[in-house]
């Protein structure tokens, strides 16, 4: 695995320490492998442990500091950005999401369907929006999915559609791995329905996404 030596987070430079398992800052972490200190901007990283483990937990490690360095670490929603459950989702899930949206990069509007976790969704356009009724009942909403239809429905009505297009599908997507996980309607304190924390995520998933590719 290429492990930089440092990444660089919403503008501040991280060092990535490499260790080996009987260093003493192990003693008393939860981590195995990797441990985030904010406040000295590091990470201490085991070499020795599987690869596949150390970058789970560095994408775990680095979405923590993404959310401590835009400030919302500790003001989050019903304080979705210090739940563990979430931190352990985000980073098993990552790779998955970040397929799907590559995928929609390659294809723009010519992709009628995406799968979410082997469950085939298909994306629908809208024309008019006042004959949808979830649409003409809430005017702000751009898009929506129907998990139980298995669709993604996006209004087509944008100035800038193109930029509106991949940010929705983001966004949907995201609802979308939440719900085929089964943490729709069951999570620790209902962070997984938390709307602040998918469009934190869909916000900052682009930013995120590059520098978890310094580590592959």
């Amino acid at each position: 695995m290429n492990i930089p030596d440092t990444v660089n987070i919403l503008g501040a430079e991280y060092k990535i320490i490499k260790t080996d398992k009987n260093d003493s800052i192990f003693v008393d972490s939860d981590s195995i492998c990797v441990v985030c200190k904010p406040d000295k901007k590091i990470f201490i990283v085991v070499e020795e442990i599987c690869d596949s483990i150390i970058k789970n937990s560095l994408i775990n490690c680095i979405i923590r500091m993404f959310l401590y360095e835009s400030g919302i670490h500790s003001n989050s929603i019903d304080d979705w950005a210090e739940n563990g459950e979430m931190f352990g989702w985000m980073a098993s899930q990552f790779d998955k999401i970040s397929y799907v949206i590559k995928k929609f990069d390659r294809l723009q509007k010519d992709l009628t369907e995406i799968r979410i976790l082997g469950v085939k969704y298909k994306i629908l356009y809208c024309e008019n929006a006042s004959l949808d009724s979830e649409f003409s009942s809430n005017s702000n909403t751009g898009a929506y999915i129907d998990h139980y239809k298995k669709n993604i429905v996006i209004k087509k009505e944008s100035d800038n559609f193109k930029y509106f297009l991949r940010s929705t599908i983001l966004h949907e997507v995201i609802h979308g791995f939440l719900f085929e996980s089964g943490l729709g309607e069951v999570s620790i304190n209902d962070w997984a329905e938390n709307e602040e924390m998918v469009d934190w995520l869909a916000l900052q998933f682009e930013k995120i996404r590059k520098v978890v590719d310094t580590i592959r």
